[in-house]
């Protein structure tokens, strides 16, 4: 910002493009639709993915097919229909084919029902401030990350009155066309002069060389090499997973990155079986405790005090309530075993995740290594979710899962774009690597 002034500097405002479409429309607080359905979703037939992830575990790629567009067949939809209402679209033009393409209409409607009794999602702030013709005023505007936009924000960005406007992305990085980015309208934003700037101030040189062999298999990208700004760094490709794992703590903290929740999920077991040094979510320590239960009981044990028994592992109010409780802690004094087994009680009053547990579809969490935090630490996180992150050591994991590999042909410059973000997350080491899955034919 060195070309402003001081007295500029100082009457700067940062704002996304939501905010202001929220100002200037100024709905009510408490109509937000989205909330609405979160909090209601059993009446109106819809599931969320965030909703879904707080009490499930990924059994199955098919529950889970795909990263950040939902974990079932409504969620999918569900994100269809935002895609569509970004891009100005109807329901009328979604990709899906039918039953899914009648699900999409029917989402249509509930959310349209919804605006016409008052309610508001975001996409509707946006929608509503194109209509009204929103304009920024200023005298001078930037926009930053314009491959993130999608055609109702572009079309306020072109609504603009000011001295100067500054427009600031890499086009190579617009991953998020599900959410409705459309590289058609960015490119539409009126430009006087474009300035390309080449140089990398994050990868070194060999990791850059990989960037651009994958980026150059779109159809479309910017033109120029990646110069970095020193040479040398690691691609290390290893299609065992378990090795990368064992050299990762001498190398410090790694960013671990799938392309679908799914694939995550099963890298992350992986990990915590080869006891890596990863912090445990509130549900996996459940399970641990869940597991030494089972394995050492005690007559001692405190109901009351036990946290594994609370929430969606062990809904037994039913069990509870006939008095079971009382009489299994007076027997347990006796027979440490009680008048039932903990595997007996467990298997017939757990829920669905638990049973499998016990049949060993799912890993116990029992004997995994103690976390650390002061020890070299492993994230996992989806390729979406790693945009604008960077590590000194990255591991992509190509594997992209049965339905994205099957429906490559409808969005490949997506899926290399993706990847290209994926690799250019790493600072100096870069691994490649695969869980025996469906390849991404793009980073070899």
């Amino acid at each position: 910002m060195g070309w402003m002034t001081r007295e500029e500097t100082e009457r700067l405002s940062i704002r996304t493009i939501h905010s202001l479409a929220w100002r200037h429309l100024n709905p009510e607080k408490d109509k937000n639709l989205t909330k609405y359905l979160f909090e209601n979703d059993s009446k109106f037939g819809l599931r969320f993915s965030t909703q879904f992830k707080k009490t499930h575990s990924f059994v199955s790629e098919e529950y889970n097919p795909s990263i950040s567009i939902g974990e079932t067949d409504d969620d999918i939809c569900y994100a269809e229909v935002q895609r569509l209402r970004a891009q100005g679209k109807t329901w009328r033009d979604t990709v899906l084919r039918s039953p899914l393409a009648d699900q999409v209409r029917h989402i249509w409607q509930i959310l349209e029902d919804g605006f016409k009794r008052g309610g508001w999602d975001y996409t509707y702030l946006l929608e509503h401030a194109v209509r009204s013709g929103l304009t920024l005023k200023a005298d001078f505007v930037g926009v930053d990350e314009i491959n993130d936009l999608n055609p109702l924000q572009v079309a306020i960005c072109k609504n603009v009155e000011a001295k100067d406007v500054f427009y600031t992305g890499d086009l190579d990085q617009a991953i998020f066309s599900f959410q409705g980015t459309s590289l058609a309208a960015i490119k539409s934003l009126p430009s006087d002069s474009t300035e390309v700037f080449e140089t990398s101030y994050r990868v070194p040189s060999e990791i850059a060389k990989t960037a651009e062999g994958i980026i150059k298999r779109a159809s479309e990208y910017s033109p120029g090499k990646i110069k970095s700004v020193e040479q040398g760094g690691k691609v290390i490709r290893d299609p065992n997973f378990t090795n990368i794992l064992h050299q990762l703590p001498t190398l410090g903290n790694a960013l671990i990155l799938a392309r679908t929740n799914y694939i995550l999920e099963k890298a992350r077991l992986i990990a915590l079986e080869n006891k890596a040094n990863i912090p445990l979510s509130d549900s996996e320590v459940h399970q641990a405790e869940l597991g030494s239960l089972i394995k050492k009981p005690t007559p001692n044990f405190n109901f009351r005090d036990s946290t594994c028994l609370l929430g969606p592992w062990l809904p037994a109010g039913e069990y509870w309530q006939a008095g079971a409780k009382k009489r299994l802690r007076e027997k347990m004094y006796t027979d440490i075993e009680g008048w039932m087994s903990w595997e007996e009680l467990f298997t017939r009053y757990g829920t669905e995740r638990l049973r499998k547990l016990f049949s060993g579809e799912c890993f116990w969490m029992t004997d995994i290594g103690r976390f650390d935090p002061k020890k070299p630490i492993m994230r996992f996180m989806t390729m979406h979710g790693s945009k604008g992150l960077e590590e000194d050591v990255v591991v992509v994991i190509r594997d992209m899962g049965r339905r994205v590999y099957k429906n490559l042909h409808m969005n490949e410059d997506d899926e290399i774009r993706l990847f290209y973000v994926a690799a250019t997350r790493a600072r100096k080491t870069l691994f490649i690597t695969d869980l025996q899955g469906k390849l991404s034919p793009y980073i070899a």
